[in-house]
């Protein structure tokens, strides 16, 4: 009886070893291919250590970049697919290969086609949870406050997978806190346009130059607001600003408060025009300010005056 189970393990074993070597025949109209099974495995394992080499050069931390890439092969020969946020990525990846095979190229770059037009975003909630997942019970991530751009990378149903123009964070917000833009509105109506930073911890918007006249929008220090009349290029030369107030507009997306017109306090904010930094600061300016934040409650991932992770 145990002669009988050996001679059977023996016999198997023989057979799984001899099929690794049989040929497996890729055909063409030309002419047909024959290439050990046991040869496609070893080749397939080489590719995927090629690419886990380009990936780690490129997109170590993936928190902070895309690299969805797969290589296979057929009868035509390599098989690259998937999707890359840079050109330089794409073009590293294919050098790698280019040596090996005929290669055949099927790697998307931002922006992705199953995005559409709309491959732009500008958070419009006074701050935005970034999740690690598409699902509500997933980690927070991070935050972005309301005016913050994003690449709009990939969707689940309700959610949006997202890179954030800040910071580089890559996660999954919600569709609906997102004003979604085509290039070229993302980059003339809000990108350009010229802004205000909140410099308080939290400031109430206002509904006309009148302090005593509050909106029930609150935001949060730093969020960058752009000025009313110079969000189309036609209106460059408007300015927002009274002697006392701001006059500044929210980004669309939100059925509450999208392009509606609000008043700030120049003693709340700073002109900073398009760009993210309004002026350098001096050590005892940073230190000053940094000892408003004493006491501030932590958050995992918080990105806003009232809780904030300690990053």
């Amino acid at each position: 009886m145990i002669s009988q189970i050996i001679n059977s393990f023996i016999g198997a074993s023989l057979i799984l070893i001899s099929t690794a070597f049989l040929p497996v025949d890729f055909s063409t109209n030309n002419h047909k291919t024959k290439i050990p099974f046991f040869r496609i495995a070893m080749a397939e394992e080489n590719f995927e250590n090629i690419l886990k080499s380009v990936k780690n050069k490129l997109a170590l931390d993936t928190r902070v970049t895309l690299f969805d890439v797969k290589v296979t092969q057929n009868e035509s020969g390599i098989v690259l697919s998937g999707k890359v946020l840079e050109q330089k990525q794409k073009d590293e990846i294919i050098n790698a290969f280019k040596n090996i095979g005929k290669i055949q190229d099927n790697i998307e770059i931002f922006p992705f086609k199953n995005i559409g037009e709309l491959s732009y975003g500008v958070a419009n909630l006074p701050l935005m949870n970034i999740r690690e997942f598409p699902k509500h019970s997933s980690q927070l991530i991070s935050q972005s406050l309301l005016g913050v751009g994003m690449k709009i990378l990939d969707n689940d149903n309700e959610w949006l997978k997202v890179q954030i123009d800040d910071d580089g964070y890559i996660g999954w917000v919600k569709q609906t806190d997102v004003w979604r833009l085509n290039k070229n509105d993302y980059q003339y109506s809000w990108k350009d346009q010229d802004k205000v930073i909140l410099t308080k911890p939290v400031v109430t918007l206002l509904n006309s130059q009148n302090k005593e006249d509050k909106s029930s929008l609150k935001l949060y220090m730093t969020t960058r607001l752009g000025l009313s009349g110079v969000y189309e290029p036609v209106k460059v030369n408007l300015i927002g600003a009274s002697s006392e107030y701001y006059k500044v507009i929210l980004p669309g997306g939100n059925k509450h408060y999208a392009r509606k017109e609000f008043y700030i306090s120049k003693d709340s904010a700073k002109f900073i025009g398009s760009k993210l930094i309004p002026h350098k600061n001096a050590g005892k300016e940073i230190i000053e300010e940094a000892k408003t934040f004493i006491s501030t409650p932590y958050l995992w991932g918080g990105a806003s005056s009232v809780m904030t992770d300690c990053s």
